[in-house]
């Protein structure tokens, strides 16, 4: 076992796959490999050429041979059932596998990702200009969309860390990767994925805004979907603790060890909100929080539901549902929520509730 691939954790524990984006290594997860760790036998898989080693000819140029070659590289050490995680790039061979294998794919996190990632014609031309001039070239166009406003200047080490990445990757190595993502189309088979999934989108992401990554959740039967009010592209790197809590409930749960925010983001399948925010607006308003959840599964939903409504008249506060997790909320149309398909019908429960201000802790 090379560098490409490193194993960590629980020899005996459930096992998590991760899976980096396009010009990244497995550092992006670097922040959660130790709690990751304490519940899981962590693997980290390289894409091929992303540590600097030169690119191949036998070096996969398919998302589905990128799978292929994942799965490869854990049949060496035995590993049969997985969980896998994976960002951006990471997200569509994790997707991949759990279409593809699975009998393989326990449970699935995809984070800012898509079964398809248009233009192919960008990521075509994107391909022979990295050939040409190497994907250093492109940190400066990457880096402000990775990242939320104003982190390069908070977190200046961890940008200038990701940059260091891009200029590592082999030319040929990131290329072909582009090919792969260019080709890739996985809209069509997403709805045959049956693994539990948690979609994670990132407010600030242009790559893959919150409403594209809503409506391909939407097609994965029961997923959960959240959006990270402080991230944009990089969600590990951008707000590590709370990703890590995501997670690590959404793959062994038990909220007492893992925090009563994932929970609250967790408990709700399918979910959208507004806040009543629009561009250029104060954040520290009062909003409406439109709350759309698949058929009642539990009673233990509906009472909590119920509770809010009747005990809080217009105030929303709950030890059980802390207010970062409406932070992290997707804004909606309210006015258009009547006849969006993801906010009516399909036989689902909608909840409006009055939110108060959080001080200025954003949204909520």
């Amino acid at each position: 076992m090379g560098n490409e691939m490193r194993v960590l954790g629980q020899r005996n524990a459930p096992v998590l796959v991760l899976l980096s984006s396009l010009g990244t290594t497995s550092q992006i997860f670097e922040p959660q490999i130790e709690s990751f760790s304490k519940w899981l036998q962590v693997v980290t898989i390289e894409h091929p050429g992303h540590l600097g080693e030169p690119a191949v000819e036998s070096d996969p140029r398919t998302v589905g041979e990128l799978a292929r070659r994942v799965l490869g590289l854990l049949d060496e050490q035995g590993i049969g059932r997985f969980c896998v995680c994976g960002i951006s790039l990471g997200g569509i061979v994790a997707m991949e596998l759990a279409y593809s294998y699975p009998e393989r794919v326990d449970k699935l996190v995809l984070a800012c990702t898509a079964p398809v990632l248009s233009p192919r014609s960008a990521w075509l031309e994107r391909a022979q200009l990295v050939r040409e001039r190497g994907p250093a070239i492109l940190v400066d166009t990457l880096l402000p969309r990775w990242f939320p406003p104003g982190f390069d200047g908070a977190h200046p080490q961890v940008v200038a860390r990701v940059a260091e990445m891009i200029g590592t990757v082999d030319s040929d190595g990131y290329a072909n990767a582009c090919l792969a993502i260019a080709d890739a189309d996985l809209s069509q088979h997403i709805a045959s994925i049956d693994a539990k999934t948690l979609v994670i989108a990132g407010r600030f992401d242009p790559v893959v805004p919150p409403g594209v990554a809503l409506d391909y959740a939407m097609d994965i039967p029961g997923a959960s979907f959240v959006t990270l009010a402080g991230s944009a592209h990089l969600p590990s790197l951008s707000e590590p603790e709370l990703f890590a809590q995501l997670v690590l409930e959404h793959l062994v749960g038990d909220p007492r060890r893992r925090g009563r925010t994932a929970r609250s983001m967790i408990l709700f399948s399918r979910i959208s909100f507004d806040f009543g925010c629009k561009k250029g607006q104060n954040n520290n308003t009062n909003g409406i929080l439109i709350m759309k959840i698949t058929p009642l599964k539990n009673a233990l939903t509906f009472t909590a539901l119920t509770s809010l409504v009747i005990g809080f008249s217009g105030c929303l506060y709950s030890n059980t549902y802390a207010p970062v997790s409406y932070r992290s909320a997707t804004p909606i149309d309210v006015k258009a929520a009547a006849s969006d398909p993801i906010v009516s019908g399909q036989g689902c429960t909608y909840v409006a509730l009055w939110l108060v201000s959080w001080g200025n802790s954003g949204y909520a």
